[in-house]
């Protein structure tokens, strides 16, 4: 029999990239009756807002009566207006959005399991970020779980990864997007409005933490399958804790000294925040204060000179035929 991610127990992970979400996604995924999908780009986001300006619309479904009647009497179509007539009250536009997620995160070979969802790293960038709204509205009882690594390791992990990530300005905005995004989700957990599980990935990698409350409300345990992937030597990674002796959590240290004061400095707050150490030391965080008022200037200067370029096309020179324009084809001066 076909069923929906409504029969299910839908299961969404979120979390910056390269903080964990594949390992989580791996370690779910060797449960036989769960099968957690990947990235998709942040698609939903769209999705999400293109739902909301008709959820949050009263005038567009203020007349959702069947299309036949409305075409057989249409001189009494109700106020305000024809043209916002509507098939959909509110129960069949969720409908609508039902269905289409089903058909692109449930086809007929996963009907069997019992847990199905995504993970995504696109998600809460940005205050006006809704996805979360659309998917607690369409699945009530979806669990979502967010993970969250140190924010300069998962910088370290980017600069080895990306070859074309070597500028200042991509260590700001990683650094930017990691802060807003674990600011927003902390948020969202802490507020209780959806069914959520914080996961760390330091504890993760040692079994340990969110990770138990998860799958306990799965009615799951962490086996020899789970510790099996955390093991393996794509997961293992590191996490930030001075003086290990061990080597393990000290990938920060492998990205450039700038990055590394940059993002400490960008980061600092959440960090914090989050329960998470920054590097310390004077000339650290002095050199990533400078580093991040210089690049606040650059952006100034930038956008002056570019509003100066748009409302000065000559470079402030005004050419003959601009001259000849504004003061006539005899080229006169203008009256003192």
């Amino acid at each position: 029999m076909s069923r929906t991610l409504s029969d299910i127990s839908p299961l969404f992970v979120m979390g910056f990239g390269r903080s964990g979400t594949t390992l989580l996604r791996r370690l779910l995924n060797s449960y036989p009756d769960v099968f957690i999908r990947g990235e998709h780009h942040g698609y939903l986001r769209h999705v999400a807002e293109g739902f909301h300006a008709m959820w949050n619309s009263e005038i567009a479904m203020s007349d959702p009566r069947p299309w036949q009647q409305l075409e057989t009497d249409p001189l009494r179509a109700s106020d305000p207006a024809q043209s916002w007539l509507n098939p959909l009250d509110r129960d069949g536009w969720i409908g609508v959005h039902r269905r289409y997620l089903d058909s692109i995160f449930l086809p007929p070979e996963l009907h069997r399991h019992r847990y199905v969802g995504f993970k995504d790293t696109q998600y809460f960038y940005h205050d006006v970020d809704r996805t979360i709204d659309f998917l607690k509205l369409l699945y009530p009882h979806a669990r979502f779980v967010f993970i969250v690594r140190h924010g300069l390791n998962s910088l370290a992990s980017w600069h080895a990864a990306h070859e074309n990530l070597r500028k200042l300005s991509d260590c700001a905005r990683l650094s930017r997007q990691w802060s807003a995004q674990t600011d927003r989700l902390k948020a969202i957990h802490a507020s209780g409005s959806v069914d959520s599980y914080w996961v760390v990935y330091e504890e993760l990698l040692r079994g340990e933490g969110g990770i138990h409350s998860l799958l306990r409300s799965m009615g799951r345990e962490l086996g020899e399958a789970q510790r099996a992937v955390l093991a393996a030597p794509p997961g293992a990674s590191s996490s930030f804790a001075p003086g290990d002796a061990t080597g393990f959590n000290k990938r920060w240290r492998t990205i450039p000294c700038a990055w590394r004061a940059l993002g400490t400095t960008r980061m600092q707050r959440t960090l914090r925040g989050t329960g998470y150490q920054a590097p310390r030391g004077v000339a650290l965080n002095g050199a990533g204060w400078t580093l991040s008022q210089l690049m606040r200037l650059r952006t100034i200067t930038r956008l002056v000179r570019h509003r100066f370029r748009v409302n000065h096309p000559g470079g402030g020179v005004l050419s003959t035929d601009t001259h000849r324009h504004r003061h006539g084809a005899t080229g006169a001066e203008p009256p003192a």
